[in-house]
């Protein structure tokens, strides 16, 4: 196989924020072979992650950051859609040593990177360089392959032998200490797994691979805060996939760093595609951060992040009667009464509504028998909420209703069964 064998019916994608280093690499993409009609150009990772869908180009050359984009995003849309790594190509280009830090530790999911000023000959000569590594791989490069193989298949044994072959075909192998700490950590070996993760970055610091490698030993481990620490160096350094992007929301409510949501929140925004379970992960991680903030008396910030996981939520009715809840607890009937004009009025949400509206009622209205009327008529009209339940028979007692006391709690036990002891006292306190 040869250049043009290798870039055939191949779509390129270009992205960078400055025209001249956009023409250098169209004209050296010409120069190569490439039809114009296969090359795109965007000046935005944004617009690149929306034309990356439509095009799913196999060659991919990236500016580093554009405002607040990284092109490495644009890596995790390729391997959703490229089963054989051979068959692509990634190039970052660079502005400083930083970056090309971070490019080079990036090692699998980046073929090169290029400091600028990227000129036409530069490109041709780094794709021409890729493309005949890719066709002739090095030892160490066939190595890797084979262990990648056998950790796919878990042959761990197999992943351990081969890595341990391959550490000695590079001067730098932090990819063959990545797979043999994979190896261990699926055999629950971790101090092995660490041992092997933190040699790969003592080679290569910053190595991807292996950070990601740590992040999972401790979260096997269930060592909240060493995983929280670890995953939050990866997200200063490298976009996060929804699956770490997830476990980061996770991890910021259970170390209680609430606050971080907000970071991580940001980088949410800028998912390419954000599925259903991401959705969830992330509107009840706002919904836990709101409520952390109301106990420390953050009202507003409560509140902005209370309404955007209901955004994000789709306002489903779970979410909404959960914030009602929480927020008639602590007495912010207006604020709450923002939240209850959330719920979509149909079918599936009609009880949550009337329940909503009851604990507002229980906030402002200083008749208690309006109160209890309304609780009665909830209770026999069928809706299900131990609070109204509850509401009701406190309010019978205090008003002296023993009657209806008596039919509240014979309901009440046949709702809540499980409740039963809780329901009888009110009678048994007569």
């Amino acid at each position: 196989m040869g250049l043009l064998e290798f870039i055939e019916n191949k779509n390129a994608l270009v992205v960078d924020d400055q025209r001249v280093n956009r023409n250098a690499a169209k004209a050296a993409l010409i120069e190569l072979g490439f039809s114009q009609k296969r090359i795109l150009i965007e000046k935005s990772i944004s617009h690149a992650k929306a034309s990356i869908d439509k095009l799913k180009p196999y060659i991919i050359l990236t500016e580093y950051q554009i405002h607040d984009d990284f092109g490495l995003d644009l890596a995790l849309m390729q391997r959703e859609y490229v089963q054989d790594t051979d068959q692509k190509m990634f190039i970052v280009f660079t502005n400083s040593a930083e970056e090309c830090a971070v490019a080079d530790a990036a090692e699998e999911e980046i073929d090169a990177f290029i400091l600028k000023p990227a000129t036409e000959e530069k490109i041709i000569e780094y794709i021409t360089r890729i493309v005949r590594q890719k066709i002739n791989p090095s030892e160490y490069s066939s190595m890797l392959k084979q262990t990648k193989a056998a950790l796919e298949r878990k042959d761990f044994e197999k992943v351990l032998s081969f890595s341990a072959m391959a550490k000695f075909m590079a001067d730098s192998p932090a990819m063959a200490h990545y797979y043999s700490g994979e190896a261990y950590r699926h055999k629950q070996k971790y101090d092995e797994a660490l041992n092997s993760f933190n040699e790969g970055l003592r080679l290569k610091n910053h190595h991807y691979k292996c950070m990601t490698g740590n992040f999972y030993v401790y979260k096997d481990l269930k060592k909240v805060d060493e995983a929280y620490r670890a995953i939050a160096e990866i997200a200063k350094l490298f976009p996060l996939t929804p699956s770490l992007l997830r476990d980061a929301f996770i991890l910021s409510i259970e170390t209680i760093n609430y606050k971080e949501v907000e970071h991580f929140f940001e980088k949410y925004l800028r998912q390419p595609r954000k599925p259903p379970e991401l959705k969830h992960v992330v509107s009840h991680a706002l919904l836990t951060g709101g409520k952390l903030l109301l106990k420390d008396g953050n009202i507003d910030k409560a509140l902005d992040y209370l309404k955007r996981g209901a955004i994000i939520s789709g306002r489903q009715t779970d979410y909404l009667s959960n914030v009602v809840k929480t927020l008639t607890d602590r007495k912010l009937t207006k604020e709450c009464r923002e939240f209850l004009a959330m719920f979509s009025h149909d079918e599936v949400s009609k009880d949550a509504i009337e329940s909503a509206r009851f604990r507002l009622q229980v906030q402002s209205e200083p008749d208690l028998d309006q109160v209890l009327r309304r609780a009665r008529e909830l209770i026999f009209a069928g809706i299900e909420d131990q609070y109204i339940f509850t509401t009701a028979c406190e309010l019978s007692v205090k008003l002296n209703q023993t009657k209806l006391l008596e039919s509240i709690v014979y309901k009440a036990i046949a709702v809540f069964p499980e409740q039963r002891a809780v329901f009888v006292k009110y009678i048994d306190g007569k």
